[in-house]
């Protein structure tokens, strides 16, 4: 996808990065700026707002040392309205 203007986060220190951008019917393309000619990941804005929303409750924290993982997300997260989001 030509002519898109792609964004890094500003945690990204290297360059070597997931870039992010939004097309002009509304998804949402990620790209590794390491490979930049291959084609981006295209994702609807529904599909993009359940990811962030589980970015910010914790959902893809990999990496921490211990946390207990429940058998479902409404378990761990209640609050969270996941309902709009669908799968692939």
């Amino acid at each position: 996808m030509e002519g898109l203007a792609y964004i890094t986060s500003r945690y990204c220190p290297t360059g070597n990065c997931v870039e992010a951008a939004v097309t002009p019917d509304g998804a949402v393309a990620l790209r590794d700026s390491k490979d930049r000619s291959k084609p981006p990941h295209l994702f609807t804005r529904e599909e993009w707002d359940a990811f962030v929303s589980g970015v910010k409750v914790g959902d893809f924290d990999f990496f921490e040392a211990v946390k207990p993982y429940p058998s479902t997300h409404a378990e761990y997260y209640p609050e969270v309205d996941l309902g709009k989001a669908r799968s692939i």
